[in-house]
């Protein structure tokens, strides 16, 4: 099952861990979606190597879906050339304090156009490779 399949439909925008690069990040904003959800990404954490980049990447929903959570950190894996994405690790904070860390199982899904997927690809896969 993957991590999308576990949280529902905002791990899109997570689509985007580990707390301490999460915490201690200057997020910027990237995207808001037509409900109001935002998405930013640290852009500290980006790591690219040849064809693969690593970003973290925060989904804040909007306050009338947001319930019980506050935001979802995800440290994505994409594949610049493939188009696709995997979610390596989710965090869930909680407005109570409380954090659920859910690992990623591996599953590889194709990066849609026009996504907050789409547009955090675009954004990592530009920056210049690891020599």
């Amino acid at each position: 099952m993957t991590i999308a399949a576990k949280t529902g439909p905002l791990l899109a925008l997570a689509a985007a861990g580990l707390s301490t690069p999460a915490e201690a990040a200057d997020w910027v904003k990237f995207y808001t979606t037509s409900s109001g959800a935002e998405a930013f990404y640290n852009a500290e954490s980006v790591e690219r190597s040849g064809d693969r980049a690593r970003v973290w990447v925060r989904a804040v929903p909007p306050p009338a879906e947001a319930g019980e959570v506050s935001t979802y950190d995800g440290l994505q894996e994409m594949n610049c050339t493939a188009r696709t994405r995997a979610t390596l690790t989710l965090n869930v904070h909680y407005r109570d304090g409380r954090v659920q860390t859910i690992e990623g199982d591996g599953t590889v899904e194709a990066i849609e156009p026009d996504t907050t997927a789409a547009a955090i690809h675009d954004i990592v896969c530009a920056a210049p490779a690891a020599s």
